[in-house]
Parts: C-alpha cells; sequence; structure tokens
C-alpha cells in the first residue's frame, strides 16, 4: 500500500509524518530526490532543482507500504492521498522563517488560496 501526503510547502506534511506511529517506511520524497539526483536540471528563476517525475516514479516502484511525503507526492499512484492544508498567511510565515524569499513565500500562499494541489490531487485520484 502506498499513501501519499501532499500540500502546499509549509502546510506541515513533514512535521506530520514524523509523528505517525506506523510500520510503514516513510518517505521524504525531496529528500530522495536531492540525495539520488532525481532531477532533470534547475528552474533560475525560482532557485529550485525541476524533479525528474518519470526517475522518481521508477524509484518508488520498488517501494511497498510506504508513506510518501511531498509537495509532488499526489504526482504518483498511491492507494490514499492525504492533502494538507494551511491558511495561506500562515504558509507565507512559515516559509519565510525557513528562509525562503518573500516572493516564493507569496507564491505559494497564492497556491494554497487556489487550491492548487488539492485540485491536482483531486483531478488525478477522484474524491
Amino acid at each position: 500500500m502506498r499513501v501519499a501526503v501532499t500540500g502546499t510547502p509549509g502546510t506541515g506534511k513533514t512535521t506530520a509524518t514524523e509523528l505517525l506511529d506506523s510500520d510503514f517506511e516513510i518517505i521524504h520524497l525531496n529528500d530522495v530526490i536531492h540525495e539520488l539526483e532525481l532531477t532533470t536540471g534547475r528552474d533560475d528563476e525560482r532557485d529550485t532543482l525541476i524533479a525528474d517525475l518519470d526517475a522518481v516514479e521508477s524509484w518508488l516502484d520498488e517501494r511497498d507500504d510506504v508513506v510518501v511525503e511531498s509537495h509532488l507526492a499526489h504526482e504518483f499512484d498511491a492507494d490514499r492521498v492525504v492533502v494538507l492544508r494551511c491558511a495561506p498567511e500562515e504558509i507565507e510565515r512559515r516559509l519565510r522563517e525557513r528562509g525562503e524569499s518573500t516572493e516564493s513565500a507569496r507564491e505559494n500562499a497564492e497556491s494554497e488560496a487556489l487550491d492548487v494541489i488539492l485540485s491536482e490531487a483531486v483531478d488525478r485520484h477522484g474524491l
């Protein structure tokens, strides 16, 4: 079984999954992407790596009984999907405290206000 825990950056995905009491392996997908260099390049405008979704999917296909945590987790096959939500103002505050740029924090807060990840998750996985 694969459980995807997704949401806009700053909603608390990492914190929530670290608190889980489960026999499932917890996969912090962003860490895996960085460590294994599962990327196709860099988005210089956003100062971030671009994940190679095909390579990530291949890596995930070899794993069972996992909780996959990332703002990208809903992009992959899953038996259950959990979308964490947070007030946009709180997301902006949390991301600024983490050292994100004002522009990045505002972009993510706007994304949350517009239900971007929730909409993507519902489109891919249904209700």
